[in-house]
């Protein structure tokens, strides 16, 4: 009788052993892929460990802009190269936009003009870039310009290689940068 116990639980174990894993033996699923997204390798996607993640969570407290400056500038030294710089880059001007725009010095915002100038694209922040670049009062107006029109055709080209869901977001894309290019070029000839 004590033996029947036994037999049951080690037959058990052994179906239970041998049951398919749906997550490691799926057949759509390739296993590299699984131990690639554990390590958040993922394209783009920006790992964790990053000061911006630390910022955007709150662990890590920021209280000037300077502070933003100094922890950008260490998170883009460990990301040069890698395929996530561009959406690093991004996700730090969402913090560093407004104050930078307000209190930023010159130099300051030069180098961030600069910086964006860099990267593949700047779609989240099209009209913030121009607001920058229109507070910019150390840059004149035919170099101006010139940032202006190298902002659009990188902006112009990542939008048409991007793959959209549908039609009408490319287009709506399309037309906030063309519309952009209209108010700049109206805004910056008033001035």
């Amino acid at each position: 009788m004590k033996y029947k116990y036994l037999y049951i639980v080690i037959f058990a174990a052994t179906l239970i052993s041998c049951s398919e894993d749906k997550a490691t033996n799926s057949n759509d699923t390739d296993l590299n892929q699984i131990s690639l997204r554990a390590e958040n390798a993922e394209k783009g996607s920006v790992p964790e460990g990053m000061f911006i993640k630390k910022v955007l969570s709150g662990q890590q407290e920021v209280e000037t802009l300077s502070d933003l400056i100094t922890l950008y500038k260490q998170d883009v030294n460990l990301s040069k190269g890698s395929d996530y710089d561009t959406n690093l880059k991004n996700m730090w001007m969402i913090l560093i936009y407004k104050p930078l725009i307000s209190e930023g010095t010159e130099q300051q915002k030069t180098f961030f003009i600069h910086e964006q100038l860099t990267l593949d694209h700047n779609l989240p922040h099209l009209e913030k870039f121009v607001n920058l670049l229109l507070s910019t009062e150390s840059i004149d107006t035919n170099e101006k310009d010139l940032i202006f029109e190298k902002f659009f055709s990188i902006n112009k080209t990542a939008i048409n290689s991007i793959i959209w869901k549908n039609p009408e977001e490319k287009a709506e894309k399309n037309q906030e940068l063309v519309m952009l290019g209209r108010n700049y070029g109206l805004i910056n000839k008033s001035l």
